[in-house]
């Protein structure tokens, strides 16, 4: 899994802070969803959300604004209920 943010407007994935990229193996890649909350708050990404890219390409979204804390728990309990997983 791949902890990445995405541009809500144009899909496109964060690489660095003059790029950004549809390619999610291009993205910069986060240590924690923390770490991805912080940057969307420190460079003001008011249009950007937290992706969690899994080997398949399926995905589950977060919004950058709210305190997330992702847990394997909650991961599985939205792949099982299949409505925020979606195809990248």
């Amino acid at each position: 899994m791949k902890i990445l943010l995405q541009r809500t407007d144009s899909l496109l994935f964060f690489k660095n802070l003059d790029e950004w990229t549809d390619k999610p193996e291009e993205a910069l890649t986060f240590t924690t969803t923390s770490a991805a909350s912080d940057t969307c708050r420190n460079y003001g990404f008011s249009n950007a959300r937290i992706a969690l890219v899994f080997e398949d390409r399926q995905a589950i979204y977060f919004s950058c604004s709210e305190e997330t804390v992702v847990s394997p728990r909650n991961v599985v309990s939205h792949l099982d209920g299949g409505e925020a997983a979606t195809g990248i």
